[in-house]
Formats: structure tokens, C-alpha cells, sequence
């Protein structure tokens, strides 16, 4: 949470203002940018999040949800696009992402730490400089690692679901800027202190994550 999602978007208009100077197509009916190529590789951080989490006690039916304030929350990823015809119709698009993570709560000295693979489609709408698009996602998430205050327990590997939007601004013909929404749910994810009763050590807790990530990415396109 060090960039207010205002901020990012100030950059992002300020991009679209040096299009007074011919450096950046601005959005209009007469003057386009088209993109080369149908592949893109982007490079993506996030910029703002609301990630909620919360956990139940397995080993006590009765214990009420425990809610956990983010102290600070970090992710970066490398993303791969390829734009695809649907059903003979263009504007859409598949994408592959690799993204670490890092969720430190408050009172804890080491984050929460996990990889997650997105796998996506994307419907973009215009053919202009700037274009909206809405996407969902699929989330694979590896092991989560928890840290000591949170019992060195560790999950196993879980899925979730994200959706979202986003605009996209052509900075050229190989290069854009773009900024994006998604909202992401990780529901009933099962941890283990395996790392103090070893491998075989049940469930004693259940963690649950949602809300709202918003992403910056630099892509070029060939």
C-alpha cells in the first residue's frame, strides 16, 4: 500500500497528456496506434490492495473467524499474452502470469510468502490508443509459508478465481502501459504446522482470502 491507486492513475493521464506533443497517441476516432505483432510480454506490480484475511480454528467447532490487518503487501510478476480470435471474433486475448507475493501482518516481523501462477482471458473493447478490458482469471497458489507468529504453519497448494478491469495505453507500436483491477478470492485454504509436528500434522486451521488488487504493468508487444 505505498502508492495510492490515485497516484498511479495521475501517471497514467500524465502519460496520455504528452500526446499534445506527438510523443503518445491520444485516444480520438481519427488517430489510432496499432500494436505490432499478436504476443506480449509484460512486466507487472501491484500498486494498491484491500486483501482481507481471515481464519477459523479447525480443532474448535464453535471459535469465531480471527480477522488479520495487512501491515504491508507486495507482488510482482512477469506476464505472457497472446491475442486470440473467439468464435471469429478479434479483441480477446489469453495470458499466463508467475507472480511472488508478500502479506505481512501487523505485529509480525516476516510476511506470509507464496507464489501464484494466473492463467486469464481478457475482451478488449476499442481499437484506439487507449483500451478498456475486462478479464477473469484462474490462480494457482504454491505453499503458502506462514511466519512464527502465525504458528510456522504452511498450507498446501489451493486454487482461487480473480475478475476485473483495466485500461491499456499504446505508447507505440511494440510498447504499453496499463492499469488494472482484479478482485480475488481464495476461499477454505487448509494450513498444517508441519515445520513443529512434521509432515503428517492435521489441518488446525483454515484461512480465507478476498478483496481487491490493482495492478501497473509495462508490456511490449511483438
Amino acid at each position: 500500500m505505498r502508492l495510492r491507486p490515485g497516484s498511479a492513475l495521475f501517471l497514467l493521464a500524465l502519460s496520455a497528456l504528452a500526446g499534445a506533443c506527438g510523443v503518445v497517441p491520444p485516444y480520438s476516432t481519427v488517430r489510432e496506434q496499432e500494436l505490432s505483432g499478436l504476443n506480449a510480454v509484460k512486466l507487472r506490480g501491484t500498486v494498491w490492495n484491500n486483501i482481507q484475511i481471515h481464519s477459523e480454528d479447525l480443532t474448535y467447532p464453535f471459535s469465531e473467524p480471527v480477522g488479520y490487518e495487512l501491515d504491508r503487501f507486495s507482488s510482482y510478476g512477469i506476464e505472457f499474452e497472446r491475442l486470440i480470435e473467439l468464435n471469429g471474433a478479434k479483441g480477446y486475448s489469453l495470458t499466463f502470469a508467475y507472480e511472488t507475493r508478500d502479506m505481512q501482518v501487523e505485529d509480525t516481523h516476516t510476511p506470509i510468502q507464496g507464489e501464484q501462477i494466473h492463467a486469464g482471458l481478457r475482451r478488449y473493447f476499442g481499437d484506439r490508443a487507449l483500451t478498456g478490458f475486462v478479464t477473469a482469471q484462474a490462480i494457482y497458489h504454491q505453499s503458502l509459508d506462514f511466519p512464527g507468529e502465525l504458528g510456522l504453519r504452511e498450507s498446501d497448494d489451493f486454487f482461487g478465481v480473480g475478475a476485473g478491469a483495466g485500461a491499456n495505453l499504446a505508447l507505440s507500436a511494440h510498447f504499453t502501459i496499463e492499469l488494472y483491477g482484479v478482485y480475488e478470492l481464495a476461499p477454505g485454504v487448509k494450513t498444517y504446522k508441519r515445520r513443529i509436528d512434521g509432515s503428517e500434522a492435521p489441518a488446525d486451521q483454515e484461512f480465507n482470502f478476498s478483496g481487491p488488487t490493482v495492478y501497473l504493468a509495462v508490456g511490449y508487444h511483438f
